[in-house]
């Protein structure tokens, strides 16, 4: 609470910063949450990106026409 020309000012859930600006507390704490979501979506992405890519899909494959031999192909995905 603070004084100017004989008004009295009231600060309601304010934060006054290193230099001297104020920010609402709400503010701060919708801040705090989006950061954290921003920290957490970064985590995720990386922990994706750091997972290790299914060994690829290797087989035999027998094709069957009527009346044909049947064929045999080794495919590697």
């Amino acid at each position: 609470m603070g004084i100017i020309h004989g008004q009295t000012l009231k600060t309601s859930n304010t934060y006054k910063t290193e230099k001297g600006a104020i920010m609402n507390e709400g503010t701060r704490n919708q801040l705090k949450v989006r950061l954290k979501k921003m920290v957490d979506h970064l985590d995720q992405a990386e922990a994706k990106q750091k997972q290790s890519i299914s060994p690829s899909v290797t087989g035999n494959i027998i094709r069957r026409r009527k009346g044909e031999k049947d064929k045999r192909f080794f495919m590697c995905i």
